[in-house]
């Protein structure tokens, strides 16, 4: 029969973004991840075999949510200037957002996960190539 339907790989995918962004992926561990999600270790495993596949998957459904955002933001029908002028103003709202939540300016989650492990988790390596 299988599994019933839980929300415990989004609460996964939440948290480690979160946790990531205020910290690093090397300071959180699995054990924090879960531990902050209120979910048992052999849960996390059933969803993902590693961090690294849980980085890339919370990676992967972060950008999702403000893709057309991005996409909009470089429009072809907009001039360079525009378009700097509105990545400007996505980058601030968004890092409005994390200091009214984190209490401080947290910096791109991509870029920070991106020097931290790109060289050495070839999984991340390889999904950060994509953008």
């Amino acid at each position: 029969m299988g599994r019933p339907p839980t929300d415990t790989k989004s609460k996964l995918l939440l948290t480690a973004n979160d946790l990531v962004w205020q910290s690093s992926y090397g300071f959180v561990s699995v054990d924090d991840i879960c531990k902050a999600a209120g979910i048992k270790k052999g849960s996390f495993y059933y969803y993902f075999s590693s961090k690294a596949e849980l980085a890339v998957a919370a990676m992967e459904e972060s950008y999702q949510s403000y893709e057309s955002e991005v996409m909009s933001i470089f429009s072809s029908d907009l001039s360079p200037i525009e378009r700097f002028e509105n990545l400007a103003d996505f980058v601030y709202e968004k890092q409005i957002q994390a200091y009214e939540k984190y209490g401080r300016v947290c910096g791109c989650p991509f870029a920070s996960l991106g020097s931290e492990m790109a060289g050495n988790e070839e999984l991340i390596q390889k999904r950060l190539m994509r953008y």
